[in-house]
């Protein structure tokens, strides 16, 4: 028995712990997320919105297994960052590197797709953005 998960020494067979894979419980799940991921992206603003195609690239972030970060705009250089919720794929939004806005939401994660549902206000009002993405 490990951390990561117990192991039966007559079969080699092992039940993991939330966030690590493999024979033995030596992967983090989340390294199956790293990548990049083509969508879109739709962005609302005051009652218009917006679809444009785009790639996001998904990176580990810091030490703790539950934590990821995806670019979300490459030209601004803008991530959000993620914690994921449990081995489900769910994760909430903890963080964003954009100091004009306090980004929240929710989405999924696997190590195929990915969805975002993001919200924040500024000086023009609420602003909502919905990612879907597939990964490369």
């Amino acid at each position: 028995m490990s951390k990561r998960g117990t192991c039966n020494s007559a079969d080699g067979n092992c039940e993991c712990t939330d966030f690590y894979t493999g024979d033995r419980c030596a992967d983090e799940l989340r390294s199956t997320y790293i990548g990049t991921y083509a969508g879109s992206i739709t962005l609302a603003i005051a009652g218009s919105s917006n679809t444009e195609s785009r790639d996001f690239a998904v990176e580990k972030n810091g030490s703790s297994v539950q934590n990821l970060k995806i670019e979300i705009d490459t030209s601004a250089n803008t991530y959000i960052y993620i914690r994921l919720d449990d081995a489900t794929s769910r994760y909430t939004v903890t963080g964003d590197n954009d100091p004009a806005f306090d980004w929240t939401g929710s989405g999924t994660i696997n190590s195929t797709s990915m969805t975002a549902n993001l919200a924040t206000t500024s000086f023009l009002g609420a602003i909502s953005v919905s990612v879907t993405g597939t990964k490369k």
